[in-house]
């Protein structure tokens, strides 16, 4: 769900697949909060069963400010891959905050 207002993207992942610019590995939930040239994305495994979530972002512009602690963000050809190990967090969120350049 894209809201247009703000540019908020909000998807739920049941499996591996694609939302707009978003490519999750499996289950995930997901919020993109685009804020001014800071773009938050929040993250979780909703079945609190997955070691790890795997989200690709297709954006090129983005760099890294901040993250919680099990996230690492790397590179793409297209984007970033957002990794996060969710090991023992029983569904609660991890949060990223990236900068536009």
């Amino acid at each position: 769900v894209r809201r247009c207002a703000d540019g908020l993207l909000a998807a739920n992942f049941w499996g591996a697949g694609t939302a707009q610019e978003l490519t999750a590995d499996g289950p995930a939930s997901v919020l993109v909060r685009p804020e001014g040239k800071a773009v938050t994305v929040s993250l979780s495994d909703p079945t609190q069963l997955r070691s790890s979530v795997v989200l690709d972002l297709a954006r090129r512009d983005l760099s890294v400010v901040s993250a919680d602690p099990g996230i690492t963000v790397a590179p793409t050809g297209t984007g970033i891959r957002i990794t996060a190990d969710t090991t023992g967090l029983h569904g609660a969120t991890l949060d990223l905050t990236l900068k536009r350049s």
